[in-house]
């Protein structure tokens, strides 16, 4: 296990400091508080970067991938109806205003 300050672990995934905390109280990250020098220091402790890592990158790649793909079929489905319902309304109109001009 490597350990590295939360500080360096924010600045290595640019994300905030503030992030890497929420991460670490919620479980997301594992962590370790230690005191040094009358301060309290949260340390982010990293698996080796070895198979298991790269397997939870994938893994987390393809459920995003997943959930955007569920969303924009959800999405163009309903783009889908709502483009046939106004086709439908368009061809309303038109018959009415054939009908009226006799033809």
């Amino acid at each position: 296990m490597k350990k590295i300050t939360a500080r360096d672990y924010a600045r290595e995934h640019r994300i905030s400091l503030f992030e890497v905390i929420r991460k670490a109280n919620r479980g997301e990250l594992r962590s370790e508080i230690i005191e040094e020098k009358g301060h309290k220091v949260t340390y982010i402790l990293l698996e080796e970067e070895g198979k298991s890592s790269e397997e939870n990158r994938q893994k987390k790649k393809s459920e995003t991938k997943q959930e955007g793909k569920d969303f924009d079929e959800t999405r163009l489905y309903k783009q889908l109806e709502s483009m046939e319902e106004e086709i439908r309304t368009l061809r309303k109109m038109i018959e009415k205003c054939c009908e009226k001009r006799g033809g």
